[in-house]
């Protein structure tokens, strides 16, 4: 998140799920398909859990 949205540490542990799903949602591939999505990110969650 550091490289994507410019967040400093306290920006990325202070943010939500969905404050992470609303800066990745912008990435786009070439064709038009989102290069990660919300069922990615649930299933990163799932595997990483924080909590």
């Amino acid at each position: 998140m550091a490289r994507v949205a410019g967040w400093r540490p306290d920006d990325f542990w202070a943010a939500t799920p969905a404050d992470a799903r609303a800066v990745l949602a912008g990435w786009i591939e070439a064709d038009g398909a989102a290069a990660f999505d919300g069922a990615a990110l649930a299933a990163m969650m799932e595997q990483f859990p924080d909590g």
